[in-house]
């Protein structure tokens, strides 16, 4: 009797520390999720879940795999050219640009997009914007 009374007061304390840690994890659990929430809803998270909307759109792919096959030899590409042709293959995709993104410019898209090289070649007549796709990090 004596063997199974201590058998189960081992049994006992293993149930109680695997309990403890249980609430431990419980409490870090509702910590982070307190302290996600509070992240996207502040000014910061929202300008995170807005990049990322902007960076994972149609517009964007497009002209990222348009800059991916450079129109120049030096590894530039026109942005009219660039922003003609993916019209052209998806006028939707650039429809409402303003009420979607904020901005109705694909040129200050490419740079709040935050994926793209953006620049102003001078000419005799003017400028030229020139866009290519960022290096990817560590790349």
């Amino acid at each position: 009797m004596e063997e199974v009374s201590s058998l189960l007061d081992a049994q006992r304390d293993k149930i109680l520390a695997m309990r403890e840690r249980l609430r431990s994890m419980h409490s870090t659990v509702i910590e982070v999720m307190q302290a996600a929430a509070g992240f996207w809803q502040s000014s910061e998270g929202i300008a995170a879940m807005e990049l990322a909307f902007l960076q994972s759109s149609r517009m964007i792919e497009l002209l990222g795999d348009i800059a991916a096959k450079p129109h120049r030899v030096d590894g530039w590409t026109d942005l009219s050219y660039a922003a003609g042709i993916a019209q052209h293959m998806e006028p939707d995709a650039f429809a409402n640009r303003k009420a979607r993104y904020g901005e109705h410019s694909v040129k200050a898209l490419l740079i709040k997009s935050e994926l793209f090289e953006v620049i102003e070649e001078v000419l005799p007549q003017g400028t030229r914007t020139l866009m290519r796709n960022r290096p990817a990090l560590g790349g």
